[in-house]
């Protein structure tokens, strides 16, 4: 074959080669533009997913903690309209100071007690304790125990019997009382409570392992300790107690 019939044939291979090469680099740049555009759409479809995952997980919720049912636990409104309202806080700040005894009354609150009677006593007879509270405010409960007459009473583990040892944890007599609790109904404006003092001795361990001994009667004056709920808070009011 001679030279020039063999140069058309070799410029057609190579216009077929530089075609075919202009195709394969096509394809594949149309492969790497999708593949592209793919992982970016799942990056983001990911970056969406974690996003909504992270914000329905940023609320919780908190439950209002239930009140306890030990005996010398606080105690609180048996009502829901005041649970809602009021809470377990100490009107008082601060620890409690073991120097301080005799009776003591929170400052400050918002109710008005009456209490009688509360001077010469005999056994198994009974105290009326009234409550209301100042215009703007609300009575919710009214807790009442009896209490050494050297008893200080400011803070809620100081009128539990078995805590703090200052107060009764059972009847001195067969016809009194240890403790007696009434929970107000709306609209929470009056409060009635009677307790039935006792004469006698309570000998009892506390939970640190201490013995306590209380004793009420003509030549041991006691108290009537009472705990006071009302909005926000709870407050103590001691009444000095004689027997005859």
């Amino acid at each position: 074959m001679s030279p020039s019939a063999a140069d058309p044939r070799r410029t057609r291979t190579v216009i077929a080669a530089i075609v075919v090469a202009v195709v394969v680099i096509g394809l594949v740049a149309v492969v790497l533009v999708r593949r592209g555009s793919t992982d970016g759409s799942a990056n983001a479809a990911s970056a969406n997913t974690t996003a909504i995952a992270a914000g329905s997980s940023s609320t919780t919720s908190t439950a209002a903690p239930s009140p306890s049912s030990s005996a010398d636990a606080p105690t609180t409104p048996s009502t829901a309209d005041a649970s809602a309202t009021s809470t377990t806080t100490s009107a008082v700040e601060g620890p409690p100071d073991p120097s301080r005894t005799g009776p003591f009354t929170t400052p400050d609150m918002p109710l008005v007690v009456t209490v009688s009677p509360t001077t010469g006593m005999k056994d198994g007879q009974t105290v009326k304790v009234h409550v209301v509270p100042k215009a703007g405010s609300q009575v919710f409960g009214v807790d009442a125990r009896l209490c050494a007459g050297s008893a200080h009473v400011e803070y809620d583990a100081q009128f539990a019997p078995t805590v703090a040892g200052q107060c009764i944890t059972k009847p001195l007599s067969a016809g009194s009382d240890a403790k007696t609790s009434v929970a107000v109904s709306p609209p929470y404006q009056e409060a009635d409570v009677t307790f039935r003092v006792g004469v006698g001795t309570d000998t009892f361990a506390t939970q640190d392992g201490r013995q306590a001994s209380i004793t009420c009667g003509p030549s041991s004056p006691c108290q009537l300790v009472l705990k006071l709920q009302y909005p926000n808070a709870f407050g103590f009011q001691s009444v000095p107690v004689t027997f005859s």
